[in-house]
């Protein structure tokens, strides 16, 4: 009898054990849970991040590309053949002509070609046009050249003052909206 009365005495005491390692199991496994919760919420956060960092990343070079195609865009055809001119006057280059060539319609992009022919006293004067030309911030391309003596008469011959004469295909573009 004395187990029993030992159970008697301690009964409300063995309940409440029971009752609060119950409690403790119960709060242990919605403290898992919460913990299972934050961490998606961390992974979900931290992918947003990622994306507000692509996003702001495309931002930036939307805005470039758009700078890029303003610069690209900002010639008219007619204004080419000026532009070609004043470069070959400050090259020290004689434009003997322009003959716009074809045009050519891409997706994104409409091609100019232009042949240009050119005389100059050297080599280096030559340079210095295809240079510039390709240099200049309204985006010349030179495809092709060709250099040769040109024709001269025999007293330029004699005094060694043969000029050279250089047939150049040259392209511009132009970006489509």
């Amino acid at each position: 009898m004395e187990l029993s009365g030992l159970i008697n005495q301690h009964k409300n005491k063995f309940i409440n054990s029971a009752i609060l390692i119950i409690a403790v199991v119960i709060a242990f496994n919605i403290h898992m849970g919460e913990n299972k919760k934050i961490a998606v919420l961390e992974e979900q956060k931290n992918q947003e991040l990622r994306k507000n960092e692509i996003l702001n990343e495309i931002a930036v070079l939307e805005k470039k590309v758009s700078t890029y195609r303003k610069q690209v865009n900002n010639k008219e055809i007619s204004g080419v053949i000026n532009k070609i001119g004043n470069i070959a006057k400050d090259s020290r280059v004689d434009l003997l002509s322009i003959n716009p060539k074809q045009k050519t319609d891409y997706e994104l992009y409409t091609k100019y070609d232009f042949g240009i022919d050119v005389s100059a006293p050297s080599y280096h004067n030559i340079g210095m046009f295809v240079s510039s030309l390709e240099n200049d911030p309204d985006i010349y391309f030179v495809d092709n050249i060709a250099i040769s003596l040109e024709q001269a008469e025999q007293e330029d011959i004699d005094k060694n003052m043969q000029k050279l004469k250089a047939d150049l295909q040259v392209s511009t573009i132009l970006i489509k909206n």
